[in-house]
């Protein structure tokens, strides 16, 4: 009797799990002294609770090391050195690279836009350069930029846009930023996510690399 109560608490637990929204609260500080980003992560309301802080090189380095992890189902025993851009064709390389991956998962990743709400998004951005013509212009191209960007979101998520705030600094060389921003969604939504995405991974594992290895085996060489 004891054994089917425990089992029934835990489906009654995972249910709400699953129906339960995922809160993510983004922060980040850039200033002269200071480069940190502050991720709070809360779910079953309130109840799992988690905090990290730390430079968002060693944010990004976490998540290159996780992601390949994830594709290769195992664990990595080597350091994987996370390589920042950079050149401008550095740059380009890592767009190409990162656009082939999100055409490879679109759907799943369109899909799980499509869940995600983003709350009190603000940010605030304080910059100066020692050229006070080169300072406004790129006051307007900043500005276009982040207008594009809220659009994009806005055109697939639900987005309380709080405050975009620029302040350009003449004659002076200063780079502060501000960032807030919470987002939500559902566990279960993630869930359905996470599926799409191991699909589209074996789709490209049959359609693409074992592919190209047999058509460069039998026609690549002359």
């Amino acid at each position: 009797m004891l054994f089917f109560i425990i089992v029934f608490i835990i489906v009654i637990i995972l249910i709400m799990l699953y129906y339960s929204d995922l809160k993510l609260r983004i922060e980040y500080k850039k200033t002269y002294d200071c480069n940190v980003i502050t991720i709070y992560l809360t779910s079953l309301y309130g109840i799992i609770r988690y905090g990290i802080k730390l430079p968002p090189e060693d944010l990004l380095y976490k998540m290159q090391k996780y992601l390949i992890k994830l594709e290769r189902r195992k664990i990595i025993k080597k350091e994987i050195e996370f390589i920042i851009p950079q050149t401008i064709d550095e740059v380009i390389d890592v767009i190409k690279k990162y656009r082939q991956k999100y055409l490879l998962k679109k759907n799943a990743i369109n899909y799980i836009l499509k869940k995600m709400s983003f709350h009190e998004f603000s940010l605030y951005i304080k910059y100066g350069l020692f050229d006070a013509y080169i300072t406004g212009i790129l006051y307007g191209f900043i500005y276009s930029v982040l207008i594009c960007i809220a659009t994009f979101i806005k055109a697939y998520c639900d987005l309380d846009l709080k405050r975009i705030d620029i302040k350009p600094i003449f004659n002076e060389y200063i780079f502060e930023m501000e960032f807030n921003c919470i987002i939500t969604i559902k566990v279960g939504d993630i869930i359905t996510g996470l599926k799409k995405f191991l699909n589209s991974s074996k789709g490209s594992d049959m359609d693409g690399t074992n592919y190209r290895r047999s058509y460069e085996n039998n026609y690549g060489k002359y």
